[in-house]
């Protein structure tokens, strides 16, 4: 068994193993280290991303499917127009930036992916790809608009046009 010294005389304070040159030490144990690393990667697999960006957001409650997303959020949009439906230069504002919202995820994906040919260019898992980065582009929108529905804190007082809510 090799054990460990204090390097005396040496250029270097760090210490070594006794009887083992730190090259064939890693030589000789490089397939347990691979090993343990497969096992770490298999305990914790790398989370899909859209476009590889960022991890998915933790408020995905729902199901992270573009049809199924925007569906929620043209119910919730419609919501937020019935609700004020009375004011008439909010709900200007409103549909002015929900269009503007379109157009963002729309040059989003755009940039995203710009090639002419996308499946060529980015291979069969192209409109998978695509339908999630819609999906968490939309998830995020969706938390923003249910701020007029659940209201925000009371005492925010950056809260404009948003509904305080009471505890």
């Amino acid at each position: 068994m090799a054990k460990l010294s204090a390097s005396h005389g040496r250029r270097s304070d760090r210490p070594r193993i006794e009887g083992c040159q730190p090259k064939l030490w890693l030589r000789g144990h490089l397939w347990e280290l691979l090993l343990l690393a497969a096992f770490a990667i298999a305990l914790h697999p790398p989370v899909l991303t859209a476009g590889g960006t960022a991890p998915l957001p933790s408020n995905t409650d729902g199901p992270m499917d573009a049809g199924t997303t925007m569906a929620e959020m043209d119910r919730i949009y419609a919501e937020i127009l019935k609700r004020f439906g009375d004011d008439t230069r909010f709900i200007e504002k409103l549909q002015a930036s929900q269009n503007a919202w379109r157009a963002y995820r729309d040059a989003h994906l755009q940039a995203l992916y710009p090639a002419d040919d996308k499946t060529l260019a980015y291979g069969s898992a192209y409109r998978h790809c695509r339908q999630l980065a819609i999906a968490v582009l939309t998830r995020e929108r969706i938390m923003h608009l249910r701020q007029w529905l659940q209201g925000v804190e009371e005492g925010e007082v950056c809260a404009g046009s948003r509904p305080r809510r009471s505890h």
